[in-house]
């Protein structure tokens, strides 16, 4: 019980998904593909006999700082838990990009701590994050290249609360990120922003309601020094950082490919950062889950030189997400989600992917998880 290793393999296949640009993400039917089948998670946790309750643990495996990070990443993290007193302290440092093995100019590394505390009533972890690339390297991007942020250090603190009182509950993410890129000529400096809030009630054990407001700052393109987008200042990109809760639009279905980027073939990525307020309701019952989610979404930003000012309405998303557990480490699943795309998407919008205006895109997905 002192020392365990874990292996977890990942096969992800959504079969028929094509993007707007036709590539696709599946296996061909009677085709040997390779790279379908990863290793998750690949790693050892040591815990410490001399001192209860502190371990290392190293290689491949999960961190999760909503806001700022949520991925598999390999990397080292000294750990501390305390739960008669509810606290807990990590100690990490990660590989977020390794470009060639023998350089370290294309590398990203990652590194900070989280302290968390936890009783019956809430649960508070504040967190302070940075990353260095190299020269040849971007902490947004990674090892793919020069691209923004490369030969740059991002510092990155965030605070995550979550309170249960009764029958209202309530969650607040905030994360904040600075950086300047050296590498550019312009030495752009970024700074941005992400908040999130959810407050709800509890009308029995089984059927929960609440509304919610996110909001990823943007970038006012008129200002060439500056760049106020958190998506480009962040770790590898808000697809990383478990934002979210649509469908479509954050990317939070079962499937990458319900992406409002891959569908559309135009994001909120696109600097202008977004805001999206509306309202969840979820219910469970005898192994079957419903949560429907109903959202408002806006850019957060425009160009401000624009004229005339460009559109940021992007529309309404209706999600439904159907589940039932056939078993403990198995359910089969259906997600529904519609974006009924609004001026933002038309040819002088803010997410305008040019002459085109994008119609309002569709996800469906049915499928099962298996966790073994």
């Amino acid at each position: 019980d002192w020392v365990k290793g874990v292996v977890q393999l990942e096969i992800d296949q959504i079969l028929g998904a094509e993007k707007k640009d036709g590539s696709k993400s599946y296996a061909d039917f009677k085709a040997d593909q390779a790279g379908k089948l990863e290793i998750k998670n690949a790693y050892i946790d040591a815990k410490v006999k001399a001192v209860k309750g502190l371990g290392i643990k190293g290689g491949i495996f999960g961190y999760k700082f909503k806001g700022i990070v949520s991925a598999d990443i390999p990397g080292g993290l000294i750990y501390y838990k305390n739960k008669k007193v509810g606290v807990g302290v990590n100690l990490f440092v990660f590989k977020t990009g390794e470009g060639d093995k023998k350089r370290t100019e294309d590398d990203v590394t990652m590194f900070g701590f989280d302290v968390t505390y936890k009783n019956k009533m809430f649960k508070i972890k504040a967190g302070l994050i940075a990353a260095q690339a190299g020269k040849a390297a971007s902490i947004h991007d990674g090892d793919a290249g020069v691209k923004n942020l490369a030969d740059a250090m991002g510092i990155y603190p965030g605070l995550n609360f979550d309170l249960s009182m009764g029958k209202l509950f309530a969650g607040l993410k905030f994360a904040y990120a600075s950086a300047k890129d050296e590498f550019s000529a312009t030495k752009v400096e970024y700074s941005g922003m992400f908040f999130d809030l959810e407050v709800g009630y509890k009308i029995n054990k089984m059927i929960k309601v609440s509304a919610f407001f996110t909001m990823v700052s943007g970038d006012d393109e008129s200002k060439t020094k500056e760049n106020g987008s958190y998506h480009d200042a962040s770790i590898g990109g808000i697809d990383d950082a478990g934002i979210g809760r649509l469908l479509i639009w954050e990317e939070a279905g079962n499937g990458g490919d319900s992406t409002v980027a891959d569908i559309t073939g135009t994001s909120y990525e696109d600097n202008q950062g977004y805001m999206a307020f509306g309202i969840s309701a979820e219910a469970k019952v005898l192994g079957f889950s419903a949560l429907l989610n109903i959202g408002y979404i806006m850019a957060a930003a425009e160009d401000k030189s624009a004229t005339p000012a460009k559109e940021t309405a992007a529309g309404i998303e209706i999600d439904l997400q159907l589940a039932y557990e056939i078993a403990p480490s198995a359910k089969i699943f259906m997600d529904f989600a519609m974006l009924a795309a609004s001026d933002a998407f038309k040819t002088k919008g803010v997410y305008s992917a040019g002459t085109d205006s994008i119609e309002s895109p569709m996800a469906f997905m049915l499928g099962m998880k298996i966790k073994l």
